[in-house]
């Protein structure tokens, strides 16, 4: 049983191995950085304008929430599994030698490894973007309370999600609908 389980994980590696020389990735990557630099850029400005720190764990629920960040983020899901099912030189090989259950097995652990990563990637990036004005607090903050309550702003800051959630609550809510919706997208 543990033969077949490493045969399964080493299936879905070798399809994690094909990203280095994948441009797709690479646009990826470049598209998830520019979303969430694009939305941060907004948030950072507002945060030093009234010299307050920004909630890492806040930024993340507040981007999803925006219909124009999510469809987004939907389209780096469809480009990042667009080869499905995931043929490239080396799958004839791999499915000869493994068979085809072990594979297919492989391929949807594939799919679940690649989604972690994804959403581990977003979380990441938005405190990679929010560098200059992050701080780390279990309360919303000044910043996002501000911009929920204020309208007329370019940012869509919903003050419903504050009332419901406190923000690792939203958080983790956020990151688990941003990992479901990459599983059972494909």
């Amino acid at each position: 049983m543990i033969k077949v389980i490493r045969c399964c994980l080493l299936t879905a590696l070798q399809e994690i191995k094909t990203w280095t020389e994948n441009w797709r990735m690479a646009m990826l990557l470049l598209l998830m950085f520019v979303t969430v630099a694009e939305f941060c850029n907004n948030i950072n400005d507002f945060s030093s304008r009234i010299n307050e720190a920004t909630n890492a764990f806040a930024v993340l629920p507040h981007l999803y929430n925006n219909q124009y960040f999510r469809l987004v983020i939907q389209f780096g899901i469809i480009l990042m599994f667009s080869n499905a099912p995931f043929r490239n030189s080396n799958s004839l090989f791999c499915l000869i030698r493994t068979g085809y259950k072990k594979w297919c097995v492989g391929q949807l652990i594939y799919i679940v490894i690649a989604s972690f990563i994804y959403t581990t990637l977003f979380f990441l990036l938005t405190i990679v973007c929010t560098v200059p004005t992050l701080g780390f607090s279990l309360s919303w903050g000044k910043t996002f309370s501000t911009l929920a309550q204020t309208e007329g702003l370019p940012l869509n800051i919903q003050y419903k999600i504050h009332l419901l959630y406190k923000p690792v609550d939203a958080l983790l809510n956020t990151c688990l609908l941003l990992l479901m919706l990459s599983i059972f997208m494909f």
